[in-house]
């Protein structure tokens, strides 16, 4: 894969050798971020919740700047070999950047392979 998901956690597993690490968490400053906020870190239920909040935002504000701007940034350099490391809070637990490193990915391999002119 071309696009993890790691944790910024103290003591968390190192970025692997390669992977080039991309803070994408709200306290970041990233256009990425989750803006819902997980209260109870703990609760399964409550951090599913968040996550399909997250999806249902990101739906409707994924062809608005900045995050449009962010996601075209990070999959060109995906299509241009590089590998990344999406960084968060959550992982390993569900992370909404679990979702956002599969949505890279994807627009990344469009820009290597666009279709071909009918």
């Amino acid at each position: 894969m071309s696009v993890i998901v790691r944790s910024l956690r103290k003591g968390a597993p190192a970025v692997p050798q390669g992977y080039t690490a991309v803070r994408c968490d709200r306290g970041g400053g990233s256009p990425l971020g989750n803006p819902f906020v997980l209260r109870n870190a703990r609760d399964d239920q409550e951090r599913a919740q968040v996550i399909t909040k997250f999806h249902r935002w990101f739906d409707t504000h994924r062809e608005e700047p900045p995050i449009a701007n962010e996601l075209h940034a990070l999959a060109t350099r995906v299509s241009n070999g590089e590998y990344l490391a999406l960084m968060c809070w959550c992982h390993p637990k569900p992370c909404h950047l679990d979702h956002l490193a599969l949505e890279i990915e994807r627009l990344a391999d469009a820009f290597k392979d666009p279709s071909p002119e009918t």
